[in-house]
């Protein structure tokens, strides 16, 4: 039985981090380019480098999903935080999956491609981003109120900008994040100066962060349904007769001819030409 559980935990045929990435920033980018006044009412767009950090940040939440797989790469690049997180994440699904499980469905429960790969999940992580934001509790420290440190919730939205930052760059900069102690430390510097910025000038209030938040991690729901291994979309809401029914659009596998040859430059070419579209109809350049 333990055999089972632990195979089950680690079996993972998915898209990879990478491939989650940039569909994230794919699909964002798309978003951006035809609904560009909502994005710029919720202070997103406002420049090229505001534009290029939320692009990291949907790209980073786009792994958050797999924090409740013990081998996944976003755990390893959070280190001990992502220990906790992952720990967090596969005891509340693995009691869910219990509390709510019908007579058809699987005996042993799955952390991993449970709870926290369903879309009600995604709404779930919105108003935890959007509570923790909003903690309105002040912080006598002159230093950090001097730079836009107002209150607790400053301090965890420098906490979720930092670590999705950190899920990107494994991702989206994995040669360079792979070259040694020095490349991860630049990694790491640069994602916590990027996280003080966009917090020093863009604090009266984190919908925006909810937003880009919610929008990746649902991009990755969504294309783990297009896998072989699938996911419990539509929980809790039962499929012949199963609420924790298993949905695959597509026998897509991890790291296969499809998503390298096909998805995953499809994403990156979407992502590019969005991008350079975005840049001249906004800014002009």
């Amino acid at each position: 039985m333990k055999d089972f559980i632990k195979n089950r935990i680690k079996s993972d045929d998915g898209f990879l981090g990478e491939t989650h990435a940039m569909s994230a920033v794919a699909g964002f980018l798309l978003l951006v380019l035809f609904a560009k006044d909502y994005f710029l009412n919720q202070g997103i767009t406002d420049n090229v480098f505001i534009l290029l950090i939320a692009s990291f940040i949907v790209a980073g939440a786009a792994l958050i999903p797999d924090l409740d797989n013990t081998k996944s790469t976003a755990m390893s690049v959070l280190g001990p935080v992502g220990n906790l997180l992952s720990t967090a994440m596969r005891s509340i699904a693995t009691v869910i999956f219990y509390m709510t499980r019908s007579r058809y469905d699987d005996k042993v429960a799955n952390p991993h491609r449970g709870f926290w790969h369903t879309i009600i999940a995604g709404a779930v992580l919105g108003l935890i981003v959007k509570y923790t934001t909003s903690i309105n509790v002040e912080i006598n420290n002159d230093f950090l109120i001097n730079y836009n440190f107002n209150n607790v919730g400053d301090l965890l939205a420098l906490f979720w900008i930092f670590i999705t930052t950190q899920l990107a760059f494994s991702a989206l900069l994995n040669k360079f994040n792979k070259g040694g102690l020095i490349n991860k430390l630049i990694l790491v510097l640069l994602g916590l100066g990027i996280s003080v910025a966009l917090i020093y000038f863009n604090s009266d209030d984190y919908n925006w962060l909810v937003i880009l938040m919610v929008l990746g991690y649902l991009i990755h729901i969504v294309g783990d349904s297009l896998t072989v291994a699938g996911i419990p979309l539509l929980f809790p809401f039962k499929i012949k007769g199963k609420r924790w029914y298993t949905i695959s659009f597509l026998p897509i596998r991890a790291g296969g001819e499809i998503e390298n040859h096909l998805f995953l430059p499809l994403f990156t070419v979407v992502s590019i030409v969005s991008a350079i579209l975005i840049v001249v109809n906004s800014f002009g350049y």
